[in-house]
């Protein structure tokens, strides 16, 4: 009798939870204190869904809800819109002590947001040190963009002394997960002998993997390596080649340098060859537009 009346009671339950489209019934956890639920209640709110529609102060709603509750990624969440100013007015102030409070609990991207707000002196001092002690927190749990930045600040010597070694060391991390900036300037500086061997083989692998990320800055060097003969027999066919990709990824002097070695140096069915080794390329690699990739 007791287990017919529990298996009653459980399916009188899920029903009363599944009874709803998957929006409502998350709406009925959060609104009974779930943390995570309503974290995710103001995502939800904060991108918006074909069942919701975007909704800013109802994010903020929800996101203090949970940051309220000591929940990480809520804390970021809050230090995200008063550092952009969404549905509250903004405060760098504010967010960057909602960041702290997420960073205090080793969330990445809030350590890594820290770094930024001292970099720049966004409603604190700045300070390239603290900028660096936050980035090298973040870096060690795997952020991109934090190994990034501090290996652009090892490079530079900004908030540390300059060290090509260590350079190389967080430029690598984030180049082997696919970060294209990071693969630039890891081929420059086996390109360049910065720290380390110069080796040419290596500089154009990794001027490739940024090449296919998008880079045109990538894209534009390995034209001029191919130009210029550095490290390999001189090319103009290649050169154009990347020449021609670099421009329609946007690098302002793509166009010029194609131009330039199509005048000077090459025959019309090179450059023919180029032009349609150009397009392949780009047909088989379906990089962003480079709008979006910038080097620091």
């Amino acid at each position: 009798m007791f287990r017919f009346i529990s298996l009653v009671f459980f399916v009188y339950a899920v029903s009363f939870i599944v009874a709803g489209t998957p929006f409502e019934n998350q709406q009925r956890i959060a609104e009974k204190g779930d943390a995570i639920v309503q974290n995710l209640m103001g995502e939800t709110y904060f991108s918006g869904t074909e069942e919701v529609g975007q909704d800013f102060l109802k994010a903020v709603e929800w996101f203090k809800k949970s940051a309220n509750q000591g929940h990480a990624p809520a804390q970021y969440n809050m230090g995200v819109m008063y550092f952009y100013g969404h549905a509250v007015i903004q405060d760098y102030k504010k967010a960057y002590n909602w960041f702290m409070k997420a960073a205090k609990q080793n969330h990445a991207l809030a350590q890594y947001e820290l770094g930024f707000i001292h970099r720049f002196g966004l409603g604190v001092n700045r300070s390239h040190s603290k900028s660096v002690g936050w980035y090298e927190k973040a870096a060690d749990q795997g952020q991109l963009s934090a190994q990034y930045d501090l290996a652009v600040n090892f490079e530079k010597g900004k908030g540390v002394q300059k060290d090509y070694h260590k350079a190389i060391k967080w430029f690598g991390k984030a180049a082997e997960n696919g970060h294209s900036a990071a693969q630039y300037n890891l081929g420059l500086m086996f390109l360049n002998g910065m720290g380390i061997p110069q080796n040419y083989h290596e500089a154009r692998r990794w001027l490739k993997e940024s090449a296919k990320g998008g880079l045109a800055e990538a894209q534009y060097q390995l034209g001029r390596i191919y130009y210029d003969a550095i490290g390999v027999q001189q090319d103009f066919v290649k050169a154009h080649m990347w020449f021609e990709i670099a421009a329609f990824y946007g690098h302002r002097d793509g166009h010029s340098s194609r131009d330039e070695a199509a005048s000077k140096r090459m025959t019309r069915p090179q450059i023919i060859k180029a032009q349609n080794l150009a397009q392949q390329w780009i047909d088989s690699h379906k990089a962003e537009r480079p709008e979006s990739k910038t080097i620091q």
